[in-house]
Formats: structure tokens, sequence, C-alpha cells
């Protein structure tokens, strides 16, 4: 616990730089050396309860999943890559995610679809 809610300057974010826009991102599974998945715990504040996609250096996308939520997704994404994608509003149309749409149902006979979706809003 303490490695992810520790201090990720030089690996989120760069002082050195001027930029610490995504200081409050928190990595746990960095699962390709651009890109991981987050907790969100903005400086001083207590983390958030929800996974967030994080390309380094470029951007962060709330998924609106809790962790257990993730697990269960990402168990049932069978490690395809970039899955993660599937979850964000704005990541709809990548190459990642039409990929994963069309390979799931092929490799997979028991693929959900209902579960590689952005959380409906309120």
């Amino acid at each position: 616990m303490h490695e992810v809610f520790g201090d990720w300057g030089g690996v989120t974010w760069f002082s050195s730089q001027g930029d610490q826009r995504f200081r409050g991102v928190k990595p746990f599974d960095m699962f390709v050396p651009e890109s991981c998945a987050a907790l969100l715990q903005p400086p001083g504040e207590t983390p958030g309860d929800t996974v967030a996609y994080h390309s380094f250096g470029q951007e962060v996308h709330d998924t609106g999943y809790t962790f257990d939520e993730y697990l269960e997704r990402l168990l049932a994404a069978r490690g395809h890559w970039y899955w993660i994608q599937t979850l964000c509003p704005g990541k709809q149309h990548s190459i990642e995610v039409e990929a994963f749409r069309w390979n799931m149902p092929y490799i997979f006979p028991d693929y959900d679809d209902r579960l590689f979706r952005p959380r409906p809003t309120a």
C-alpha cells in the first residue's frame, strides 16, 4: 500500500519540468511501460474510490468503476491488450477498444460485452 500511495515523482509527474498535473495519479497496475491503471489521490486528500486509466504524461480518464469492479473486469478481459480503455468514455473509438470488441467474442465464447462499457451516468 505504501508503494501505491507513495510519491510517484519522476514517474507520473515531473517537478523539474513544472508539470504536476498528474501528481495525484497512484499506479497499481503498470500493464505496459507507457500506461497504467491507477487510483487518484490529489495531494492532501483521501484517495478516490474509482480506478482511472493513465497514459504517462498525456492523459487520465476516471473509469467510474471501483477497485473490485476493476478486478472483476480484469479477469474477464483475460489480459487483452489495453482492455481498460473500454471503460473510458473518451476512448470508445480508439484502435485498442475496437480491436478488443472485435477479438474477444471470437477468442472466448463466454465473453460478455456488457462488462466492458463506460459506466452509465445517472
